[in-house]
């Protein structure tokens, strides 16, 4: 048989537990029911202003023909002569140049190819092609190649060099009057 101070106590506690329980269930009800209406009073307020359209988005005009920006066909030794001239100035070394015009697919669109190999310092070799591709619209890099050119056990002070394979492809417009 249980004692009976025992038998209160134990009421006792589990009466406090509930009356605990009961009162953090208010605590929460409550603080969600406020939560709630103050949800509900910023909802009326919103609903009270007008509607205001959003700024329409700058929209870019489509230009009628993009290749009139290209340059007009013609022999790509100007390309390739300011690219020389350039490679120079900057600190790169050509190795090797070849090129050619491709036969034409289209009469919108003529192609020529230049593959270029050339020596300098990653920085030097980065800057060139950047002001290369940026003189010269319609100047595209098909694909290049960067590797490091081992230059034996010598300890050589600065930037290594490096060896670059630019293969450059330029898209022209027809000659005028074809």
């Amino acid at each position: 048989m249980i004692p009976v101070a025992l038998r209160f106590t134990t009421v006792r506690v589990t009466s406090a537990l509930l009356l605990a329980v009961a009162a953090a269930s208010g605590v929460h009800a409550w603080s969600s029911w406020s939560a709630l209406e103050e949800t509900r009073a910023r909802l009326a307020v919103l609903r009270s202003r007008p509607v205001t359209s959003a700024p329409a988005a700058t929209r870019v005009q489509p230009q009628a023909d993009f290749t009139a920006q290209w340059p007009v066909s013609r022999i790509d030794d100007e390309v390739l002569d300011n690219a020389l001239r350039d490679a120079q100035r900057l600190g790169v070394r050509i190795t090797a140049a070849t090129g050619g015009i491709h036969p034409e697919s289209q009469e919108l669109l003529r192609q020529s190819q230049l593959n270029i190999e050339a020596r300098g310092t990653y920085g030097n070799i980065k800057n060139w092609l950047t002001e290369v591709i940026g003189r010269q619209s319609g100047l595209a890099v098909d694909a290049l190649e960067v590797r490091r050119v081992d230059l034996g056990s010598g300890g050589s002070v600065g930037p290594p060099e490096v060896a670059a394979a630019v293969r450059l492809r330029l898209f022209m417009r027809p000659k005028e009057g074809r």
